[in-house]
């Protein structure tokens, strides 16, 4: 995009938006007959994403007026939606000193072993080869406020990720070395199993952490919490 704008005067593209601007009604339709002129030599665009004569226009997290630039507010509502901090260890929150080492082990251990909570999160992941190391609050220069200090996703939000869940678990059952028919025949014996039917359910819905809560299936427990 940059090579293909290249040398327009007050045409700015970045990644594939494209902001042009002038002093002048005249000047900014000398600019934007220029950047039509360039596009329609190399670049597609999309009549139906384009925005003329705006007095105001978001751009990149910022928001440009007549009167000067300013942030979106959509991109700093978590900021202004923080609560007051009322003590020393809150304040510390908000500067990034909190522990998160956990996480370290979290990411060396297999996707079966971590607790529920996080399985989504190791799902998402999966597909970056990722290397996670713990780095102590006092040594980050800039605090990662947000990522400790948020706000409840709306309801009407749909952050799940069934599909991706879904579509491992498909991978998975479809490489198994077993038939269909021998699949479907493990499936009823352990519904019919007491002892595995109460593994299946703390698989699916955590494992407790007391193992005496765990009376009939105690030597599943340690492979569980490990």
């Amino acid at each position: 995009m940059d090579r293909a704008f290249e040398g327009l005067e007050q045409t700015y593209p970045i990644v594939d938006d494209i902001l042009i601007a002038g002093r002048t009604i005249a000047e900014r339709d000398v600019r934007l007959r220029q950047s039509l002129q360039r596009a329609r030599e190399r670049i597609m665009l999309k009549p139906e994403t384009t925005l003329p004569c705006q007095q105001e226009v978001k751009f990149f997290s910022e928001v440009l007026t007549t009167d000067g630039m300013k942030p979106d507010p959509e991109k700093v509502k978590a900021v202004h939606d923080m609560e007051v901090q009322t003590s020393k260890k809150e304040s510390e929150g908000y500067l990034g000193q909190t522990d998160q080492k956990p996480l370290e082990v979290v990411f060396k251990k297999p996707l079966h072993a971590v607790p529920l909570r996080l399985q989504r999160m190791r799902m998402r992941l999966q597909i970056y080869d990722a290397d996670v190391q713990f780095t102590p609050g006092k040594d980050v220069p800039v605090g990662d406020m947000l990522s400790n200090h948020f706000k409840d996703t709306p309801n009407n939000v749909d952050l799940s990720l069934d599909a991706d869940i879904q579509s491992y678990v498909h991978m998975v059952v479809s490489n198994l070395p077993v038939t269909d028919k021998k699949l479907g025949e493990i499936a009823k014996a352990t519904s019919g199993d007491e002892q595995l039917v109460a593994v299946k359910k703390c698989i699916t819905f955590g494992w407790s952490e007391v193992i005496q809560d765990c009376t009939t299936f105690q030597e599943f427990w340690t492979s569980g919490m490990s």
